[in-house]
């Protein structure tokens, strides 16, 4: 069996894509293709290309977000990823990797840092919203490891209890956390459901 898996990851590595052509609105980067022959991009608003020579094309910045190229290299078509940046979207996923957890996967799509990927504790997911939680340019979908929701649960009961709600508790039912017990009012209704919210709203659990 571990021969198998050594073997399999050495073949994915050399299948591994090219990397993503990065460019900035407004700007150029030539790169070389030997062999090149033509191109086509699917979304020009994003980025232009030119064929500037046989091995070369200048691939042109105009506007954040992604798109594809498709090179006919020696007659055989194959796809490039061009991303399109203008630098703050790039300083923040490479905060979010390295005070959240750098296995995420941060892309820009559509003028937003798309953020997804498996969170291993509610501290992480934690650390995520102080970034990035509020920032319009960001859309958050990070999931959570079932494994923790028992924690997750006890943080949210811990929390209930310091806000009064003496009575009120959050238990796991499968792949869902549920309230529980009794609240006087609506209002201590209306708490208990924010305070669940502000510790594991928008998370994802893997099923």
């Amino acid at each position: 069996m571990n021969a198998l898996v050594l073997l399999l990851a050495v073949s994915l590595g050399a299948e591994a894509e090219a990397p993503a052509i990065r460019v900035s609105p407004g700007a150029q980067k030539a790169v070389q293709v030997p062999g090149l022959e033509r191109v086509a991009v699917a979304d020009p608003e994003v980025a232009d290309v030119t064929l500037t020579g046989d091995r070369e094309l200048l691939v042109l910045g105009r506007k954040p977000g992604q798109t594809s190229l498709t090179l006919w290299v020696k007659g055989r078509p194959t796809t490039r990823l061009v991303v399109v940046d203008d630098g703050r979207l790039g300083a923040l996923a490479a905060l979010i990797k390295q005070k959240v957890n750098p296995s995420l996967r941060c892309e820009v799509v559509a003028e937003k840092l798309v953020v997804d990927g498996l969170l291993d504790s509610v501290e992480e997911y934690g650390r995520l919203k102080s970034i990035a939680a509020d920032n319009p340019e960001v859309k958050l979908l990070v999931r959570l490891d079932p494994r923790v929701l028992p924690a997750v649960a006890q943080a949210i009961s811990d929390a209930m209890h310091k806000h009064g709600l003496k009575n009120a508790r959050a238990v796991v039912y499968g792949q869902r956390i549920v309230l529980e017990g009794a609240v006087a009012d609506e209002e201590e209704k209306r708490r208990a459901q924010f305070i669940a919210d502000s510790l594991y709203k928008d998370l994802l659990f893997v099923p």
